[in-house]
């Protein structure tokens, strides 16, 4: 998770493009989560290396979204000048995640309760993939407005090498 956090951080650093680096992250975890499912009780080696590189998508997003992402949202054209915006984004996206913390366990023990067997966890991963992936989905809007400024400094670094 620590390895994947300063390499998202790094990435994002380098192209500007947090909600960008987020949003690949958060789609390579999708998959990651089902391949965890099926193959992660093989072998301690498995479930160790799968998790690691698991961790390594999943926790990056997470670091990015609660501080970049937040400090982006609050620093954004729609709230400048408000001393509060920044620190009210911030408990905004926080506190969304003690959301997402205290309903997992709950909805992790509805859905796995009448189970048993190999595949009482099934539906719980099933629940992880969509997060993920809705998870995405909802920084498209940001990603999109990075990728325009990417073509705009594009276009004007193709336009100072021809002068």
């Amino acid at each position: 998770g620590i390895i994947g956090s300063i390499v998202c951080g790094l990435l994002a650093d380098r192209t500007g493009c947090n909600a960008l680096i987020c949003i690949i992250f958060q789609i390579i975890s999708v998959p990651l989560l089902y391949v965890y499912y099926q193959f992660g009780t093989i072998a301690m080696s498995a479930q160790l290396g799968i998790m690691f590189v698991l961790g390594f998508f999943s926790n990056g997003p997470y670091a990015l979204i609660t501080t970049a992402v937040s400090a982006d949202l609050g620093t954004s054209e729609a709230v400048r000048g408000s001393a509060q915006a920044l620190a009210t984004v911030s408990a905004i996206i926080d506190g969304s995640g003690s959301i997402g913390a205290t309903l997992g366990p709950y909805i992790t023990s509805v859905l796995t309760n009448k189970k048993s067997g190999p595949d009482k966890y099934k539906n719980v991963f099933y629940v992880l993939e969509a997060s993920a992936f809705i998870a995405a989905l909802c920084l498209i809007r940001v990603m999109m407005k990075e990728i325009a400024k990417l073509r705009v400094r594009r276009i004007r670094r193709l336009t100072s090498q021809s002068s």
